[in-house]
């Protein structure tokens, strides 16, 4: 999985984009935005996969990420198609943030 930062201006908040292209098969760019909150100027961040059952499929990243916007490469050659669920998550010192969005695989 590789994860660009591809703007480095501070975005005024978290944002998790819709992945595109949506439907795929079987590769997909999922992008979001980093706030910083944290003393430090980076944040422990974590974006991950689930099925319709809730099952972790995937982690894309678990890691810490400083203030811009990033794109992960997400490729789903090794799981069923289906609807499957992507989850944004930060952990920071000033709140937490967790946002969810759908995507589909195309087989």
């Amino acid at each position: 999985v590789s994860v660009n930062n591809i703007f480095s201006a501070v975005p005024d908040k978290y944002y998790l984009y819709q992945n595109y292209p949506n439907p795929f098969n079987p590769n997909t760019k999922i992008k979001f935005d980093v706030t910083s909150s944290d003393i430090s100027g980076s944040e422990i961040l974590k974006l991950s996969v689930y099925n319709t059952s809730g099952k972790l499929i995937s982690e894309i990243i678990n890691g810490k990420y400083s203030s811009g916007t990033y794109e992960a490469d997400f490729d789903a050659t090794d799981i069923p198609g289906g609807v499957y669920y992507y989850k944004l998550t930060s952990e920071g010192i000033k709140g937490n943030f967790s946002q969810t969005r759908k995507m589909v695989v195309l087989k």
